[in-house]
């Protein structure tokens, strides 16, 4: 019986209420989870406790349970360029980015290190210095639409999970 520290294989499709697929471990290449170390949604988790190698059943995770609630205010709108003013104390940066800065100049500085594409997944730093996904919705002439949610966020999630085995 699975229970905190149980190392264990499964097999599951999750899919979201509109049936979109999202994740597929299958049989021949299961996912390796060991309860309480693996980092999972806690009601995926919890509805792995208790089940024993090959049982087969599905979760159910409300959106707030799982990614939260899709949030516009995560959405931005971002130029590709943005100006600053060069000071004594940012000249050692910027001068990086433009070797013709000056103390007191304004620069242009781009805001993404390359091209970007709708789709794209860029990687940021929020204020706390953690890792977060950014999405690219639009590109635009002078400006891209990025959007801070999870991808999941809004939807509810299934699973259809069968336990293959206790490792």
């Amino acid at each position: 019986m699975i229970k905190e520290g149980t190392k264990i294989r499964i097999a599951y499709i999750g899919k979201t209420d509109e049936g979109q697929v999202f994740e597929v471990w299958d049989e021949e290449s299961p996912l390796e989870i060991t309860i309480g170390e693996t980092p999972l949604l806690p009601v995926f988790e919890k509805g792995l406790m208790g089940k024993k190698e090959g049982d087969e059943f599905s979760i159910r995770i409300l959106c707030k349970d799982a990614y939260g609630e899709y949030s516009e205010e995560k959405k931005k709108f971002v130029p590709y360029e943005y100006e600053v003013e060069i000071t004594e104390e940012n000249i050692e940066y910027y001068i990086d980015k433009n070797p013709e800065a000056k103390v007191g100049m304004k620069c242009k500085i781009p805001t993404f290190p390359g091209e970007i594409e709708e789709d794209q997944i860029l990687v940021a730093r929020d204020s706390e210095g953690d890792e977060v996904k950014i999405i690219v919705k639009e590109v635009h002439e002078k400006f891209a639409v990025l959007d801070g949610n999870h991808p999941l966020a809004g939807f509810n999630l299934n699973y259809e999970i069968k336990i293959i085995e206790e490792v």
